[in-house]
Parts: C-alpha cells; structure tokens; sequence
C-alpha cells in the first residue's frame, strides 16, 4: 500500500497539513504562511483562531472525500502543459 493510500482521521489531516506549513514557514519560504499558521492554531475549545479557518478546512476535506466517492479527487495533479 502507497503512503498516499494511508487512512488517517480528519484530526490528523488537519495537523499534518499544520506541520507541513510550519515547516514552510519555519524554513523562511513566506511570511505568509505565518499568518495563515495563527489562524489555523487550535484553541483549547476545539476551534480555530480564525473561526473560518477550521471551517475552510472541513468544507475542503467534504469536497476532497466526496471526490474520491465518484472517481478521485484530481485538483492536485501535476499536469505538464
């Protein structure tokens, strides 16, 4: 089985996609990615510091999920022009 087959929950996607960004971040590639980093921390009550945050990501993982149910999801493939 691939590592891109991997299941995970949605709890651990969201934190690798955190990790992935605060190794962007923390490699100095953009001062964006910090901001976008404080917005996606979680508080102790379970939200996001930026409410939407948290909110975008699960509308995200709906849209990835309900993609691989009908034939994948295909919006990141590398694609050569």
């Amino acid at each position: 089985m691939s590592k891109l087959d991997e299941k995970v929950t949605i709890k651990q996607a969201y934190f690798a996609m955190f990790e992935y960004l605060r190794g962007y971040y923390e490699r100095g590639e953009s001062d964006e990615v910090g901001a976008i980093l404080g917005g996606l921390s979680l508080l102790q009550g379970g939200g996001s510091a930026d409410p939407a945050a948290l909110s975008d990501f699960l509308t995200s993982m709906d849209a990835v999920l309900k993609a691989e149910g009908g034939g994948g999801y295909h919006a990141a493939d590398f694609k050569c022009s």
